[in-house]
């Protein structure tokens, strides 16, 4: 509500919230009427997106989460940035990264950059947090909910990427907020084994070029790298504990126990 431009559509989507958030979207809708305020039972982020993005009369979507936030200029600057490339598929911009302790900017671009799918195979930088997308685009790739993944953001970029280049703006106009810095371990391992299932999803059911299906073929390797990294060092640090003779959590029995059934493969 802070944007220096005008023109703009907001819906809040409460996603089975117990807490007061639902009133205090609505005194808001009550004073602005650019604000809608649904709600739903809980059913994720990837529904809750969807159901926002049904509800817009716009042409172009963004999403925020609830916990980030969005520098003043961005419809702004991100406005002049589609205007100026008109032919690209996604609109992204940098990211600046919140902790308790530091903060620091995603990443190192100087200047206003083209990326495809092949950029994205070589180095990621890129992400659809903050990212606006055509109203017209997102719909006949299958949106959010057109498969069930843990990772949404990542399945619904490889798409866009497949089907066309992205361009991105230096300027941190994402503030991505994070109370913890480290995901928990448990965690970790969901989202590898997600990308992976939703990459490999992507393989089978998206019309792409050779060259395309290789660049995923070789991220699907990379991250079944780093979960054996992770599965590995996961059996090291639990061996650690035993011989030390401390008791093990619950999860990270179970964690250790996924991970060693992994290796055996």
């Amino acid at each position: 509500m802070a944007q220096t431009a005008e023109r703009w559509q907001l819906a809040i989507v409460d996603d089975g919230s117990t807490d007061q958030s639902f009133a205090l979207a609505k005194s808001f809708a009550e004073k602005d009427a650019r604000i809608i305020v649904l709600s739903q039972k809980n059913k994720g982020t990837a529904s809750a997106r969807d159901l926002g993005y049904k509800t817009l009369e716009c042409d172009y979507l963004a999403y925020l989460d609830a916990d980030d936030e969005l520098a003043p200029e961005y419809l702004d600057k991100m406005a002049t940035l589609i205007a100026e490339n008109p032919s690209h598929v996604l609109y992204a911009c940098n990211i600046l990264y919140k902790f308790p302790d530091k903060e620091y900017v995603a990443w190192d671009y100087s200047q206003v950059s083209v990326v495809s799918l092949q950029d994205w195979g070589v180095s990621p930088d890129i992400s659809m947090a903050g990212s606006i997308i055509r109203k017209k685009d997102y719909y006949s790739l299958g949106g959010f909910t057109g498969y069930d993944s843990y990772v949404e953001d990542l399945y619904l970029l490889v798409r866009f990427l497949v089907s066309g280049n992205a361009v991105i703006a230096p300027d941190a106009l994402y503030r991505y907020h994070r109370i913890h810095r480290h995901h928990k371990s448990s965690a970790k391992l969901k989202v590898w084994r997600s990308a992976i299932a939703s990459l490999e999803h992507i393989k089978s059911t998206v019309s792409m070029t050779p060259e395309q299906e290789r660049v995923i073929s070789s991220r699907i390797e990379l991250y079944r790298q780093y979960q054996r990294e992770f599965l590995v060092e996961s059996i090291k640090y639990g061996w650690h504990i035993v011989t030390k003779t401390v008791t093990m959590s619950k999860p990270y029995r179970i964690l250790l126990g996924q991970a060693k059934r992994f290796l055996k493969k």
